[in-house]
């Protein structure tokens, strides 16, 4: 069951979505459950990290979208966010909150099928996200491969810089790369292993990626030259596929 919530104040803005979200889902066969809420007070009385999929209204009552987002990143950083706006400009934004895409009104249903298609995607794989035991300080903690942002080695050690904090293990980073097969890593060069998933930008052979919310929450890490042509086809293979 796919939970679906719309966090829109005109009604008939509300109404094109969740026509597009009906037929979209009818067609691929996805059981949903969709909720709509004009403000977004309302939603977060709701709100329980509960939804799979959020739209959000860039311009709210209350509270703009990006400002609801940032609350919703506070406790949940899988549920994919999709900003409904009039105006791109604002959508930039949207990066700070790690949201998965945004859709220009009044949106149309080839720009929603293009858009919830990468979404619907990384959902289906969401079953797929493996565990990652990391053992510290005769600790044993499990971590999901999607909330890991990138892997390094540091003096002989691996750090998992991840949404619950830094772990610093014992292990290689050959191993490291073994346990996250398929859940979306490459490596940017021999010292780190990158979740595509946080990517931010590439400039040169300068990598940005997310590590949690806002502006100041990226790390900056060097492509290897040998690895740039490689990382780059396996990022864009990401990015087409919503692997």
């Amino acid at each position: 069951m796919l939970n679906i919530a719309i966090v829109e104040d005109d009604p008939e803005a509300k109404e094109i979505l969740e026509s597009h979200c009906g037929r979209y889902l009818k067609e691929w066969g996805v059981n949903y459950q969709l909720e709509w809420f004009h403000s977004p007070v309302l939603f977060l009385t709701k709100f329980n990290s509960n939804y799979d999929v959020i739209f959000l209204d860039i311009e709210l009552p209350d509270m703009n979208g990006i400002e609801l987002a940032r609350k919703i990143r506070k406790t949940d950083r899988n549920a994919a966010l999709i900003f409904v706006t009039n105006f791109s400009v604002f959508a930039v934004e949207g990066y700070e909150v790690d949201a998965s895409d945004y859709i220009l009104k009044p949106v149309t249903y080839y720009d929603f099928a293009m858009k919830f298609e990468r979404v619907l995607k990384r959902w289906n794989n969401a079953s797929e996200d493996p565990k990652i035991a990391l053992r510290f300080n005769d600790s044993l903690k499990n971590i999901s491969a999607s909330d890991i942002f990138y892997v390094e080695v540091i003096k002989h050690k691996l750090v998992y810089h991840t949404a619950e904090g830094d772990f610093e293990v014992r292990g290689t980073l050959k191993k490291a790369e073994e346990q996250l097969k398929g859940a979306g890593f490459s490596k940017c060069n021999n010292y780190c292993l990158v979740g595509m998933r946080y990517v931010l930008g590439v400039d040169g052979y300068i990598l940005s990626v997310s590590t949690g919310i806002g502006k100041k929450a990226r790390a900056e890490i060097v492509i290897s030259h040998p690895r740039k042509k490689d990382f780059m086809v396996e990022l864009n293979r990401f990015l087409s596929e919503g692997i």
